[in-house]
């Protein structure tokens, strides 16, 4: 049975959160610009489209702004319930609004962790952490971490700790190493 005490628990961070709502703000209100000016100027879309403009233009935008409110409240949803935990042997991401999910990857089945920073990311100290898994082709992708420099260094002192012959020379019988220097020569 697998050994889960809990280490260290990451959130996504807030810069993070900050980022994607900003995106999200100013799509909706590109959208909204692009329909006044459509309104505005008369033959447009809507009217090829048999739509009255002055008719509809307070409706869309009211339409816009309660989607826009709905997609902002389930990004922070997603924000809120996301977290990465490094525990004795593992590393574990759980997700999930309703009901949670975790995914857990063993910290000896991790491969290469790297951290991207955009330049955002480095100011609110936040970024994607990049690692292969073994005996998986694609990559995995934690993104939006809190601290990604001090998780991956988290991540390693597990790695050595976790280990039981994390260096090979002291682990292996003195007989083998003579007869595999014997047959190097």
């Amino acid at each position: 049975m697998q050994n889960t005490d809990h280490i260290k628990t990451y959130k996504q961070s807030k810069g993070y959160l900050h980022s994607q709502l900003l995106g999200l703000h100013v799509t909706f209100i590109a959208v909204y610009i692009a329909i006044i000016a459509l309104s505005i100027e008369g033959d447009t879309v809507f009217n090829i489209a048999g739509l009255i403009v002055g008719e509809f233009d307070i409706s869309i935008i009211l339409v816009g702004f309660i989607v826009q409110m709905l997609f902002s409240f389930v990004v922070m949803n997603h924000w809120s319930n996301t977290m990465f935990k490094i525990t004795d042997n593992a590393v574990a991401i759980t997700t999930g609004i309703i009901s949670q999910h975790t995914q857990t990857i063993s910290l000896d089945d991790i491969v290469a962790p790297q951290v991207h920073q955009s330049p955002l990311g480095t100011y609110y100290s936040y970024g994607t952490i990049t690692f292969n898994v073994r005996f998986s082709d694609e990559p995995i992708q934690l993104r939006g971490v809190s601290m990604p420099n001090t998780f991956i260094e988290d991540m390693r002192i597990q790695m050595r700790n976790s280990a039981p012959y994390y260096n090979m020379e002291q682990s292996l019988p003195l007989a083998y190493i003579r007869t595999h220097q014997q047959t190097i020569h």
